[in-house]
């Protein structure tokens, strides 16, 4: 019904132009116009009653009843135009006075206090109710009285010289329900409150101002004997009920949505609301000035005194304008801090979460869809270490600005915090949208950025989650976008990945690995396998690696890739690293006293692990507490690591150099790795990374020039070349004609536990076994 609003407003607009034309051509023919004057006021009261019968059908079950008692109050004043309609075309009927349609008419009153007494009760509140109750009886109080001086006395005295005392009651009872009327109206109007949209409200005050108008006219009409069939006012009548109705039709906005809406606060503006108690004890002041007798001073200092402190509360509420107007502004400027981003302006975590639990409100109401979209950049604490925390803040702001200009209409857009962006794309047709938010992202980080003397090339990770399918709630929302974000950040950051069944899967067992990593060396679940480091040339025996195990009395065996990961950003790692650099120095004296007192012991140590800036003295405190050489000591670090925070990374590594202590950089060739960095940390070894080697002799001549390439440039920088993953026999005669120093694999042995290793060492010929008795001599 509210979409053909305006075709019921053209519809009104077109009744009022024939009723007013209509007026003037009939005006005086009192046959045709006592007719024709009660048709024209029964159409609209007809047409009225059947849209408020339907707007109660649809109103919110709160409101139904108040458009059921206009509704009723339409049909009365139908029911009474049909009456003096049906006297009109009737010879044999005649109504008396007062009549059953003045009675109808008194009802039809009623009913619209009742209502208007309802809407009052649903907006006021609290003591703002008192105030409003007293500000409205102070511009009653002098209604009541300018309405006794024109219309009531008189009427009563008209209606007393008939001698009816039911005639009296009747004309007495409409001023009076008119006062009723404009009581509850001004209380509407002060009241900072909405129970009906606003369009609807304006509607329904300037319903009841036109029955208040058409009534306080037709009343002086008759007191001065003026009124006649055809006046001018008869339409005002049906203004009225045709206002109604459209309050009524306005108040189905579905844009409407709160119980109860607040008007704005707005410092300076409703003044006229607020002298309205003041103007109205002045005009009282005035009436009363009138119908004295006799003027004198007493008089005189009570209109001054109660004007000096009218003024002084004029003056009060000036004040209190400028303060709330100070208020105001502070308010809007710790709203803008609490919901907003202070680097790039964006909307924060807060207000995302609050758009974002609106949305899902919504789309539940309506059964829309809407997307979360979750992205992250990839490498970004790569560009704040080496660049510095200026340089990636200001990337994050540009990036937010590029973001702002491409990304379609009606999406939000928010930092949550660090490099994470989030999107929310609202009531999705069809995944389209999301597709077009996605390619937005994209679009805005083709071009490089230029930051001071940089050119940064910047990605993201994206992931996405839909509402419903992906989740009801926000939490779930923003859990499982943020899991598809992270599979996508798995997958290299190629393309966006929509949330899933596996992807769900994936998190909780995430979730219950880092639960799990609580405690897990005091459970004593851990423990190392070791695997041989041999000569490629010679088939010496030179030394181990130690590989961290985790057998859960549960799941069994994890796999290193699964948890390890997790423990690097959670920081458990640092103390399951500490644990097993201990344990691996242990063992490693532990065999030197058994007389294998040349074997080297390598151990992994994490990215996380050498960001801590107590790493050295971590070391340096295990390698003295277990006596271990550190000349047998090797140290591997991933290449990644190696270009994320140089300054630091430099200087630590040597501090452990120069304890003596080996440096290997340990997956050579995968990450970003060059000649300067080379030189910068100064490895004794490089480790080829294992998928170099899985290629060797595998058709893939470029694979065998790279590891080539890598044996040579070890050569040349007299680092050792270590090849890891060594896996066939062909593999194997590969590395040895080309010239590499040791190597690590299957071919050699799989990783065993301490006393299969122990054993394992002491038999094999390619390793050197100093008697224990020789050692102690």
């Amino acid at each position: 019904m509210y979409k053909y609003r305006y075709f019921f407003y053209s519809a009104t607009v077109l009744y009022l132009i024939v009723y007013y034309v209509l007026l003037g051509v009939f005006r005086g023919n009192e046959q045709i116009m006592s007719w024709l004057g009660n048709l024209l006021n029964l159409l609209p009261s007809a047409a009225g009653s059947c849209v408020l019968w339907a707007v109660s059908r649809k109103a919110e079950a709160s409101l139904q009843r108040f458009w059921r008692l206009l509704m009723y109050s339409c049909f009365a004043y139908m029911l009474a135009m049909c009456l003096w309609l049906w006297d009109a075309f009737s010879p044999s009927f005649e109504l008396s006075v007062p009549s059953a349609a003045d009675y109808l008419w008194f009802v039809e009153g009623i009913l619209i206090c009742w209502a208007l007494l309802l809407l009052n009760y649903k907006q006021l509140k609290g003591l703002n109710a008192v105030r409003l109750l007293l500000d409205a009886s102070i511009f009653m109080t002098t209604m009541i009285a300018l309405s006794w001086i024109l219309l009531i006395e008189p009427l009563y005295a008209q209606a007393a010289a008939s001698g009816d005392l039911s005639f009296v009651i009747l004309n007495v009872s409409y001023p009076i329900e008119d006062l009723g009327f404009l009581f509850l109206l001004i209380l509407l109007m002060l009241s900072n409150r909405y129970a009906i949209a606003v369009k609807a409200q304006q509607m329904l005050l300037a319903a009841v101002m036109l029955f208040i108008f058409g009534d306080s006219i037709y009343l002086y009409l008759l007191t001065i004997d003026g009124y006649a069939i055809g006046s001018f006012i008869d339409p005002v009548w049906s203004m009225s009920l045709i206002a109604i109705a459209m309050a009524g039709i306005e108040s189905l906005n579905p844009d409407f949505r709160a119980e109860t809406s607040e008007k704005p606060l707005r410092p300076g503006k409703g003044w006229i609301k607020r002298l309205l108690p003041y103007v109205s004890l002045g005009t009282l002041m005035v009436v009363m000035l009138l119908q004295l007798p006799y003027f004198n001073i007493i008089v005189l200092c009570c209109i001054t005194g109660i004007l000096l402190v009218t003024v002084r509360q004029i003056l009060t509420l000036a004040e209190n304008d400028e303060l709330l107007a100070r208020l105001g502004q502070y308010l809007k400027v710790s709203d803008r801090a609490a919901n907003h981003d202070e680097l790039t302006g964006l909307p924060n975590r807060r207000l995302f979460n609050l758009r974002l639990q609106e949305a899902v409100a919504q789309a539940e109401k309506d059964r829309a869809e809407l997307a979360v979209v979750f992205l992250d950049f990839n490498r970004f604490k790569y560009i704040n270490d080496t660049l510095g925390h200026s340089t990636g803040d200001r990337m994050l702001q540009e990036a937010a600005a590029r973001f702002e200009k491409t990304l379609p209409e009606r999406c939000l857009l928010a930092r949550l915090g660090g490099d994470e962006f989030v999107i929310l794309v609202p009531l999705l047709p069809n995944l389209r949208r999301v597709h077009d938010a996605i390619a937005a992202v994209e679009d805005a980080l083709k071009e490089p950025m230029r930051i001071e003397e940089h050119s940064l090339h910047v990605s993201t990770s994206i992931g996405v989650a839909i509402y419903p399918a992906d989740g009801d709630t926000m939490d779930e929302l923003l859990k499982n976008a943020d899991a598809a974000m992270y599979r996508s950040k798995k997958n290299n950051g190629g393309k966006a990945v929509f949330f899933d069944a596996s992807i769900g899967s994936e998190s909780e067992r995430r979730l219950e690995i880092d639960n799990d990593l609580n405690a897990v060396i005091e459970r004593n679940e851990l423990s190392l396998h070791y695997q041989l480091q041999m000569h490629a040339q010679t088939r010496r025996i030179e030394g181990v690696e130690a590989l961290l195990r985790w057998k859960h009395p549960v799941k069994g065996y994890i796999s290193p890739a699964d948890f390890i990961p997790i423990a690097e950003e959670t920081g458990a790692i640092k103390p399951i690293g500490e644990w097993v650099l201990r344990q691996a120095c242990m063992q490693q004296q532990k065999w030197a006293r058994a007389g294998l007192t040349d074997l080297r012991m390598s151990v992994n140590v994490s990215p996380r692990q050498l960001q801590d800036e107590e790493i050295v003295e971590t070391v340096l405190g295990i390698m003295r507490s277990t006596g271990i050489d550190p000349g047998r000591l090797v140290l591997e670090i991933t290449e990644t690591f190696a270009v994320k925070d140089i300054p630091a990374a430099v200087e630590r590594l040597g501090r452990l150099r120069k304890a003596g202590i080996q440096v290997a950089i340990d997956d050579f060739g995968s990450g970003y790795a060059s000649l300067k960095y080379l030189k910068n940390f100064k490895p004794s070894m490089l480790k080829i990374d294992r998928e170099f080697v899985a290629c060797i002799r595998q058709e893939d001549e470029e694979a065998d020039d790279i590891v080539r390439a890598i044996i040579a440039l070890g050569q040349s920088l007299r680092i050792e070349v270590l090849a890891e993953g060594v896996e066939t026999p062909e593999q194997l005669d590969f590395l040895q004609e080309a010239g590499c120093d040791e190597i690590q694999g299957y071919v050699i042995g799989r990783p065993l536990p301490e006393a299969e290793m122990t054993s394992k060492l002491k038999s094999s010929p390619f390793c050197t076994v100093v008697p224990p008795d020789s050692l102690s001599s």
